[in-house]
């Protein structure tokens, strides 16, 4: 893992007012200014030379103290080159049937981009967890329509839950509404088993700043069949509940491996899960048999690390574990806030051992943020929004920038200049230069900025005014 390096691939970070991005063409993308808010779910479709990351829900606090939620499907696709990889395209699909409400730590998972399912969450419109489940069903490029099933123990309809002809149910024994948990999809059969998650001891709240009390007491884990939308309780100890964990899927042993987390005690969260004790559950779903096995993961000499919120992806036959919430017990015991991690961890089950990466600054620090590996090659991983509004890459393909609109006269590859490379657009002619091409570099200019070809055009200008 030492040949990997941090790469920002396309950040809010300002300087002097101006933004930082190591591609110009993410500019010119439709919804460029669209970052995964925190608790946003995500699910990603790789072919060899391409990527397709579709995100939905999350909220973000805003400076008006105000609720800023998510209730469309964003689709960002990549393309995955041997020296690079680029976005070639960020869209909004047009969502046809039931209309979707803001959600907020949903489970999603998707065996294609032709059928995706999302299920539960917090609906932070109506202010409680739901169990509903939304059926996302590709009808062209650009469409998808929305189809709701409800539990059948739920009697009331919702506003939001429009057109009522669209509702239909969920069979089986349908777990109760919750938020924080996870839902994951067995990649080579149609199951996906449901763990984890919060819920409120109410239903509705007059004002979204009310204190909740949050109850965490279902350990259970639920298959639900992805074609007739029936939920089974498997039949397997009750764990510890937990919430705000990752669950990861192997396909070469056909489990899925629980990894941190929030331990409740009664009401309210007691402490984070340490991420030296993974849970693996084996699924051979065609005996219909499950089983539970606690592993013990040395730290190679790093002190034990406790995780929530945090995100988990597949590098080859390695687990991939970054951000989150650090803290240990006895600071929350203290009443010390949780703050976000800095470390990547790189879990070895075959080795039982954990090996770990530093990110180079805090502007990589995030939680609640979601991490997908891009094409089919074990070099490179996307990490997208979080309670930071940016995208970066932990990758080893050597990133080769785009030539700014100077063109030919673009010096961008003489520059020892790192990633992000620094861009600056002129105010007249909203041409993108490199601040090395146009010698700005570390000294942008307050107010605005006219290239030369526009600079040397306005005093030509004059000129010919004074003549006259």
């Amino acid at each position: 893992m030492q040949r990997f390096s941090f790469i920002p691939f396309k950040s809010f970070i300002c300087e002097r007012g101006r933004r930082l991005t190591r591609k110009r063409h993410d500019f010119l993308l439709k919804n460029h200014n669209y970052f995964p808010p925190e608790g946003h779910v995500s699910v990603s479709f790789n072919t060899e030379t391409t990527a397709d990351i579709f995100y939905f829900g999350g909220a973000r606090r805003t400076e008006g103290a105000s609720w800023s939620s998510e209730n469309q499907l964003f689709h960002l696709t990549l393309s995955v080159e041997d020296d690079d990889v680029n976005i070639t395209d960020l869209r909004t699909p047009s969502l046809r049937g039931a209309s979707l409400p803001p959600l907020q730590s949903p489970g999603f998972c998707g065996k294609s981009c032709e059928q995706l399912i999302l299920w539960g969450g917090f609906n932070t419109l109506e202010v409680c967890t739901v169990n509903d489940l939304f059926l996302f069903e590709k009808i062209s490029s650009s469409r998808y329509k929305i189809s709701v099933f409800k539990d059948p123990k739920e009697q009331c309809e919702f506003s939001f839950l429009k057109p009522v002809n669209e509702l239909k149910r969920q069979l089986g024994q349908v777990p109760r509404s919750r938020t924080g948990h996870t839902l994951t999809l067995l990649s080579d059969t149609e199951f996906a088993v449901m763990h984890g998650g919060i819920q409120l001891d109410q239903r509705y709240s007059p004002a979204i700043s009310k204190t909740f009390s949050q109850i965490c007491d279902d350990g259970s884990f639920y298959l639900l069949n992805t074609s007739t939308f029936t939920w089974q309780l498997l039949n397997l100890p009750e764990i510890a509940p937990r919430a705000y964990h990752s669950a990861t899927y192997l396909p070469s042993t056909k489990s899925i491996v629980f990894i941190g987390g929030v331990s409740y005690l009664g009401r309210q969260p007691h402490h984070r899960i340490s991420v030296t004790s993974p849970l693996i559950l084996y699924c051979d779903t065609q005996n219909d048999q499950f089983s539970l096995r606690t592993v013990s993961l040395s730290m190679c000499g790093l002190s034990p690390v406790y995780l929530s919120y945090h995100s988990t992806c597949l590098l080859g036959d390695k687990i991939v574990v970054y951000g989150g919430f650090q803290q240990l017990q006895k600071e929350i015991e203290k009443g010390h806030c949780p703050s976000p991690s800095l470390q990547m961890l790189i879990i070895d089950l075959d080795q039982t051992d954990i090996s770990s990466v530093l990110a180079p600054a805090n502007e990589f620090s995030t939680a609640g943020q979601t991490c997908a590996s891009l094409g089919l090659r074990e070099d490179c991983l996307l990490f997208s929004g979080g309670n930071k509004k940016h995208y970066f890459m932990y990758t080893s393909k050597p990133m080769i920038p785009s030539p700014c609109d100077l063109h030919d006269e673009c010096q961008i590859m003489e520059s020892n200049e790192i990633s992000p490379i620094a861009w600056i657009q002129c105010d007249k002619c909203t041409k993108w230069y490199h601040q090395f091409c146009v010698q700005l570099l570390g000294r942008v200019p307050r107010g605005k900025y006219f290239c030369k070809a526009c600079q040397s055009t306005a005093t030509s200008n004059r000129k010919k005014q004074k003549k006259t």
